[in-house]
C-alpha cells in the first residue's frame, strides 16, 4: 500500500491535468474568509432591491391575476413536491401532466372572471415569474461529480462538488487524502477528510473506501483529479442556456395560461369578489405547505442535511442543482425552496392590502406578517447555522436546537396569523351583523382565549419533545425528554375539554342568525380535535415501537400529519376568538338591569 502526500498530491496533480485551476489554490484560504465577510451585504442589498422589484411589479398587475397566478403556483409547487419524492414512474408523469394543467386551469378561471383570453395569459405570466424561484435549481449552480464509497456493507453515492474559478481544483477544497495499493488489486481508502473541504460536507468520512468518481475507476490522484475536472466541465452550463429555459418557462406557462383562458371565454364574466381576501387564504395555504415540508425534514431527521445558509454547499440557494437533491439533501432543500416561496407571497400580500384596504389595524397585521416571516428566515438559518455565517462548511457551524423549537412554534403563529388576516378581510368582517348580547356570551370569550392561550403552550411542549429526542442509532436505544412527554399527554387532555366546551358553545349560538361563521368554526374545532387525538395516539405508538436508525415511513407521515392539524387547531382556535370577540357580547345580569345591547362595531 501506498499513502499519497496528502491534499498537496492531489493539489499537484489537478496542476498537472489543469494548470490554471491550481494557480489559485495558494490563495484560496484566505480569499474565502474575506469573500464571506463581504458577500453578506451584499446578499442583503439584494434582497431589499428584490423585494422593492417585486413591490413595483405587484403594484400594476391586477389583483385577481395576482389572486390565481399565485393559488395556480402554490398547487403546482405541491405536486411538483411530491412527484420529486420519486413516486414511480406512472404516478410521475400523472403528476407531471397535472403540473401543467393547473396553468391552463388557472387560466380559465382568470377568463371566467375576466372575459378574454388575455386574463389566462396574463396568470401564465404571474405563474412563470414566480416558478423563477425554482427554474434556476435546473440549470444554476456549481457542478458536482458522484463519488461512489463503500461505508461497511454500504454503498453510498454522494455528490462532491467541485466550485468554479481559478481555485476550485485546490486540494483544500476537494478535501481528500486517499490511500492507494501498489497494484489495484484493493479500491482506495480514505484517510484523511478536510473538515473544510467539498468531500467532508458531501459526507465522504474517513476509513470509506472509493469504488468510482462519476461513474470511473480512480487507480491513482491523477485520474482523481483528471475526472473531477471533466466532470465539473461536462455539466456547466451556458449563459445562452440559462436564457433559453427562462424565455421557455414564460412562453410556455403563457402559452397554457392563454389556451385555458381562450377555453373559458365568455362576454358577462363576473369580476373575483374580495380578492385580497382570497389572496391571503392562498398565502395561508403556502405557510401549511411550509410547514409541512418542514415536519417531513424533521421527521426523517434531515433537519442538518444541507450545512450552510443563506447558500446550500456554497451555492446561491436558488441555483442549487436539482439533479443533486436526493434524500434528505432533497427534503431540507425544498423546505427552504418553500420557505422563500411563502416570503415572497407574503411580500405580494402586504402589496396586495395597501391597494385594496385602507384600514390601518389591517395594513398593520399585513406588516407584522412581513417581518414574522423574515424573523422566522432568520430562525431557520441559526438553527443550522448557530449564527449568521456565510461558511459552507459544517466545522464552522454549532446548530442550535433551542432555535429549532422557537423556529416549529414560530411557523405554526405565522399560519394563524395568515388566517386571521384572511378573516379580517372578508366582507362579513368589514360590516359585521350587530353584536349579540347574548346570556353566557362572556364566556364563549374566555373559552375562545383560553383555548388559543393552551393551544400555543402545547404547540411549545410539542416541539421540545420532538426536537429533543435522540433517535435510536447502533446499539444506542434512543432517549426523549419524559417531562415534555407527560406534560404533552396531560395538557391534549385539558386542550380536549376546552376545545369540546367552546365547539358546543359556538355551535349553539348557530340559532341566532345574526352570529355567523362561529357556529362553522366550532364544528371545525370538534372535528379537528378529533382528528388531532387520533393523529397523536398514533405518532405516540410510532415513536415508541422504533427500536432502529431507520425511520419507516408510516412514522413520519403520521408525526407530520399530527404537527399540521396541531397548525390548524392553532388558525381556527384564533379564528373563533376574534370572530367571537367580534361578535358577541355579554348581556347586563345585574338584578334589576335590563339586558344592554351595545352600539355596533366599527370596522377593524
Amino acid at each position: 500500500m501506498r499513502s499519497e502526500p496528502a491534499l498537496p498530491l492531489v493539489a499537484s496533480a489537478i496542476a498537472a491535468v489543469d494548470p490554471a485551476g491550481a494557480a489559485g489554490a495558494a490563495e484560496t484560504a484566505g480569499a474565502a474568509g474575506a469573500a464571506g465577510s463581504s458577500s453578506l451585504p451584499i446578499i442583503v442589498a439584494v434582497a431589499i432591491a428584490a423585494m422593492i422589484v417585486v413591490v413595483l411589479i405587484a403594484s400594476r398587475v391586477r389583483v385577481a391575476h395576482l389572486v390565481i397566478g399565485f393559488g395556480t403556483t402554490v398547487a403546482m409547487w405541491a405536486l411538483g413536491y411530491v412527484a420529486m419524492t420519486a413516486p414511480g414512474l406512472p404516478a410521475g408523469e400523472v403528476l407531471f401532466c397535472l403540473m401543467l394543467l393547473c396553468v391552463g386551469a388557472g387560466g380559465y378561471v382568470a377568463a371566467q372572471r375576466g372575459g378574454t383570453p388575455a386574463s389566462g395569459l396574463a396568470v401564465g405570466l404571474v405563474s412563470a415569474a414566480v416558478n423563477l424561484l425554482v427554474v434556476g435549481s435546473l440549470f444554476g449552480g456549481r457542478p458536482s461529480v458522484a463519488i461512489e464509497v463503500e461505508r461497511g456493507a454500504q454503498t453510498l453515492r454522494l455528490p462532491l462538488f467541485v466550485p468554479a474559478g481559478d481555485a476550485s481544483d485546490s486540494a483544500e477544497l476537494l478535501g481528500l487524502r486517499l490511500e492507494f495499493d501498489a497494484d489495484a488489486r484493493t479500491l482506495p481508502r480514505v484517510v484523511e477528510v478536510s473538515p473544510r473541504g467539498s468531500a467532508h460536507d458531501a459526507g465522504v468520512l474517513a476509513g470509506d473506501r472509493v469504488r468510482r468518481l462519476d461513474g470511473r475507476e480512480i487507480p491513482d490522484a491523477v485520474a482523481f483529479a483528471g475526472v473531477a475536472i471533466e466532470g465539473r466541465a461536462e455539466r456547466a452550463r451556458s449563459r445562452t442556456e440559462w436564457l433559453v429555459w427562462i424565455a421557455g418557462l414564460f412562453v410556455i406557462s403563457g402559452g397554457l395560461g392563454w389556451f385555458g383562458g381562450f377555453m373559458g371565454r365568455r362576454r358577462n364574466g363576473e369580476p373575483l369578489r374580495e380578492p385580497a381576501m382570497l389572496f391571503a387564504i392562498v398565502t395561508s395555504a403556502a405557510v401549511m405547505l411550509l410547514l409541512t415540508t418542514g415536519g417531513l425534514v424533521t421527521g426523517l431527521e434531515a433537519g442538518l442535511a444541507v450545512p450552510d445558509w443563506p447558500n446550500s454547499f456554497g451555492h446561491n440557494m436558488l441555483l442549487y442543482p436539482m439533479s443533486e437533491m436526493k434524500g434528505g439533501i432533497y427534503y431540507e432543500h425544498a423546505h427552504r425552496l418553500f420557505g422563500m416561496l411563502v416570503g415572497l407571497t407574503v411580500l405580494v400580500l402586504v402589496t396586495v392590502v395597501f391597494r385594496c384596504d385602507r384600514r390601518p389595524s389591517v395594513r398593520a397585521l399585513a406588516c407584522q406578517l412581513l417581518i414574522a416571516v423574515i424573523v422566522q428566515g432568520l430562525l431557520g438559518a441559526m438553527r443550522v447555522t448557530g449564527e449568521i455565517s456565510m461558511s459552507q462548511h459544517r466545522a464552522d457551524h454549532a446548530p442550535n436546537i433551542a432555535l429549532a423549537v422557537v423556529h416549529g412554534v414560530v411557523g405554526q403563529a405565522i399560519f394563524a396569523a395568515a388566517l386571521l388576516l384572511a378573516g379580517m378581510l372578508a366582507a362579513s368582517w368589514k360590516q359585521p351583523a350587530p353584536p349579540r348580547a347574548i346570556p353566557g356570551g362572556g364566556t364563549m370569550r374566555i373559552f375562545s382565549g383560553a383555548l388559543l392561550l393552551l393551544l400555543v403552550v402545547q404547540l411549545a411542549i410539542g416541539a421540545c419533545y420532538r426536537h429533543l429526542t435522540i433517535p435510536p442509532q447502533g446499539e444506542f436505544p434512543g432517549s426523549s425528554p419524559t417531562w415534555a412527554l407527560h406534560l404533552h399527554i396531560t395538557l391534549a387532555a385539558v386542550i380536549m375539554v376546552v376545545a369540546l366546551l367552546a365547539g358546543f358553545r359556538a355551535k349553539a349560538l348557530g340559532r341566532d342568525e345574526r352570529v355567523p361563521i362561529v357556529p362553522a368554526l366550532g364544528r371545525a374545532l370538534h372535528i379537528a380535535v378529533g382528528v388531532q387525538i387520533l393523529l397523536g395516539i398514533a405518532a405516540f405508538v410510532a415513536v415508541s415501537i422504533r427500536r432502529g436508525p431507520e425511520i419507516p415511513a408510516w412514522e413520519v407521515v403520521v408525526t407530520t400529519a399530527h404537527q399540521a392539524t396541531g397548525a390548524i387547531l392553532l388558525g381556527l382556535a384564533t379564528l373563533l376568538m376574534a370572530w367571537t370577540h367580534r361578535l358577541v357580547r355579554e348581556v347586563d345580569a345585574s338584578p334589576g338591569g335590563a339586558a344592554i345591547t351595545p352600539r355596533p362595531a366599527a370596522p377593524a
